[in-house]
């Protein structure tokens, strides 16, 4: 099924004054970008998260999945799932790391191993397959076991880093600053902790890339950022979106924005000792909230207002997510007179005070403020109780007594819908919702979905889950998150998928 178009925004949302200086305007084939932190290790197994995009340059992987929904083959060029517990993949012939050594069918099986001795992320992504039973066949051919049926594995795939056992093994540091991959570019230079330069791959398998010299630049503070990219010094920058349009401000900048997976929500105790526990009640809080006064005040009106529990830039999104949460109050959309009804609905009287548990961040504190005021409006009083980060993750998962409701941030190793889902039914105890018949009926649906082949089996059991969670609201999203760059309003960027930017189809105008 065709994916929505929501996990990317392309576009140059602003240009603002006058073009930076010519040099910094002109046509050349080299991009320098800050990205928002260090990679700390340029090991193939070594680290993750937003950082790991420069880490893809280096490094090649089996396939992905686009931000467009599309499944697109890199090393591999198939794959099919034999049964339940079997996928046989198919790999290029004409691949070569940049020490000239030829990649093949073991050197995957290679990579798999070498991702569960790395880094948390890359063990999660490679959990269950049973190395032991995968067995290769030929260079090009080989069939991976699984040692549980589980239809994520396959997609969870496209995060390991792929490189030859021959160079990992001949790399005096387990390539921390030695890396030799067969991804688009080579590393040419590298100041640990500062900066890293590379080389287009001129003998890249899928191409030269248009860009010829990269360089990622470590500066922590947004300010300096800023200055740079004024000063020309870079030519884009990640920003955090609280700062995005202070950046904007450069002359000559625009903005870049990639949809993460990442959310924010409201869990509500369904604790039968918490007044959260009335189904009515929780809906008539969710409809009291304005989402997009949160994303004003809280993220400089940066990122997106959900009209779904499930984030759109899940690489399992599809359009009847929106339609099963749309039945709802327009998934409990802002409406102080709909929240009054459901108020009365409820019984609970005006006066009642909700706890509401965060943690003590800056911007948590800014979003309890606004459910405050506006949960108020309806009249009920809400008593903010911040948390150290310990305190209150323990709060949530043991102590039931102590919050009515609590604001998380949420998301997946997995990349997918029904991934999140899984973690949250059964292994997050934070909503209190054991023993009610929809936590029953998602978790058995679920179960199900994790080992149906089918993708329109699929769709339709994970339409239903969504419709239990929007009609039940043990969790309301509030706010989705984007990854925010400002650049030189002159480069035109690509993406691979959510936040990986095609560094090597970046061009300038």
């Amino acid at each position: 099924m065709k994916k929505k178009l929501m996990a990317l925004i392309l576009a140059a949302v602003m240009t603002v004054g006058a073009a930076l200086p010519a040099a910094a305007s002109e046509a050349k084939d080299s991009v320098t970008i800050c990205l928002d932190g260090d990679v700390g290790t340029l090991a193939p197994n070594g680290n993750a998260g937003g950082i790991s995009a420069l880490l893809w340059c280096l490094y090649d992987h089996l396939w992905y999945r686009s931000n467009e929904g599309e499944f697109v083959y890199s090393l591999a060029t198939e794959s099919e799932v034999t049964d339940d517990t079997h996928i046989a993949v198919t790999i290029r012939d004409d691949v070569y790391d940049s020490a000239g050594v030829h990649f093949t069918a073991s050197d995957v099986l290679f990579s798999l191993e070498l991702a569960t001795t790395g880094n948390g992320s890359y063990v999660g992504s490679a959990r269950y397959i049973d190395l032991e039973n995968s067995e290769v066949i030929d260079d090009t051919h080989l069939v991976l076991a699984l040692n549980q049926p589980n239809v994520l594995q396959q997609i969870m795939l496209q995060n390991i880093n792929m490189v030859t056992e021959e160079s990992f093994n001949n790399s005096p540091d387990g390539m921390v600053t030695t890396p030799v991959g067969s991804g688009p570019y080579i590393l040419e230079d590298a100041v640990m902790g500062s900066s890293y330069s590379m080389v287009a791959n001129e003998n890249y398998w899928g191409g030269a890339p248009n860009i010829k010299k990269l360089t990622f630049r470590t500066i922590d503070e947004v300010s300096q950022r800023i200055n740079a990219l004024q000063t020309g010094e870079i030519d884009a920058a990640f920003i955090p979106v609280a700062d995005v349009n202070s950046a904007l401000e450069v002359p000559g900048t625009a903005q870049y924005v990639c949809q993460l997976a990442d959310s924010v929500g409201i869990i509500f105790n369904c604790d039968e000792s918490r007044v959260t526990n009335n189904v009515e009640l929780r809906k008539a809080i969710a409809c009291a909230i304005d989402a997009n006064v949160v994303k004003l005040v809280a993220y400089d009106d940066q990122g997106i207002v959900p009209t779904q529990f499930l984030n759109p830039a899940l690489s399992d999104y599809e359009e009847g997510w929106i339609d099963a949460a749309q039945q709802y109050d327009n998934y409990y959309a802002y409406d102080v007179e709909k929240a009054k009804e459901h108020l009365a609905a409820s019984g609970v009287p005006e006066g009642t005070t909700i706890t509401l548990a965060i943690n003590n961040s800056e911007v948590f504190t800014k979003i309890a403020q606004i459910i405050q005021a506006q949960v108020g409006e309806i009249g009920l009083n809400v008593e903010i109780n911040t948390l150290d980060a310990a305190t209150f993750n323990d709060t949530l998962d043991t102590n039931p007594e102590l919050f009515d409701m609590a604001i998380v941030g949420y998301s997946t190793s997995t990349g997918a819908g029904l991934g999140l889902v899984n973690t949250w039914i059964g292994m997050v105890n934070y909503h209190h919702w054991d023993g009610s018949e929809g936590k029953a009926k998602v978790k058995e649906l679920t179960s199900a979905a994790l080992v149906e082949q089918d993708e329109a089996n699929r769709v339709d059991m994970m339409r239903e889950i969504g419709s239990i969670i929007a009609d039940q609201l043990p969790m309301y999203a509030i706010y989705f998150s984007t990854y925010n760059f400002v650049t030189n309003a002159n480069l035109e960027m690509a993406v691979k998928k959510d936040f990986i930017l095609d560094f090597a189809n970046f061009q300038w105008k």
